[in-house]
């Protein structure tokens, strides 16, 4: 695992605790990417 892809995933783990609007589904939504891309990179 690459340093980015944990960073990537560490980040939205611990905002999505305080949050539902961090799912990987949203985020890829918010950033325009498909949610198989964006789990692909974490």
């Amino acid at each position: 695992m690459s340093t980015l892809s944990y960073f990537v995933r560490q980040r939205r783990e611990e905002l999505r605790r305080t949050s539902p609007d961090y799912s990987l589904r949203r985020v890829a939504e918010r950033i325009g990417v498909e949610p198989s891309y964006l789990s692909k990179i974490e």
